[in-house]
């Protein structure tokens, strides 16, 4: 929903556990998180960064199962990366930017033996690495880069977490 030309409002309703989280930007240089929860095990961390950039880092956990991890940048640039687990089995990740040259590192970790790690780097030789552990047994390492003449390069690695072994193949 937007309001007018300078205020934007971005809401997240959850019904089960009663979250509210609702991101308002009034001018260029104001912004506004509220964030409203009525269970009594929920944990919220806000960071807040009024300036040119207006930068925000919301990290909300309503309950031991759901964690919600949001970062958002209202600038020229308008990057928002947004993940969103709402039960054990469902992850939704988002990353929009418009930058050539605009880094993110996100490190999620959902339960005690899944683990997400992305490294995402939007610059001109277009470099993407992503490592994604989704049991205690098997990772996987994927490294792609784009470059000026159009080079895919794919590696492909499963590590034995016990061992410490790793065998590739490209």
């Amino acid at each position: 929903m937007e309001l007018d030309d300078d205020c934007l409002l971005l809401a997240v309703l959850e019904s089960d556990d009663c979250l509210l989280l609702a991101v308002l930007e009034s001018d260029d240089d104001c912004l506004l998180l509220a964030v409203l929860e009525s269970d009594d095990d929920c944990l919220l961390l806000a960071v807040l960064e009024f300036d040119d950039d207006c930068l925000l880092l919301a990290v909300l956990e309503s309950d031991d199962d759901c964690l919600l991890l949001a970062f958002l940048e209202f600038d020229d640039d308008c990057l928002l990366l947004a993940v969103l687990e709402s039960d054990d089995d469902c992850l939704l990740l988002a990353v929009l930017e418009s930058d050539d040259d605009c880094l993110l590192l996100a490190v999620l970790e959902f339960d005690d033996d899944c683990l997400l790690l992305a490294v995402l780097e939007f610059d001109d030789d277009c470099l993407l690495l992503a490592v994604l552990e989704f049991d205690d047994d098997c990772l996987l390492l994927a490294v792609l880069e784009f470059d000026d003449d159009c080079l895919l390069l794919a590696f492909l690695a499963a590590f034995d977490t016990v061992t410490h072994q790793i065998s590739v193949s490209e």
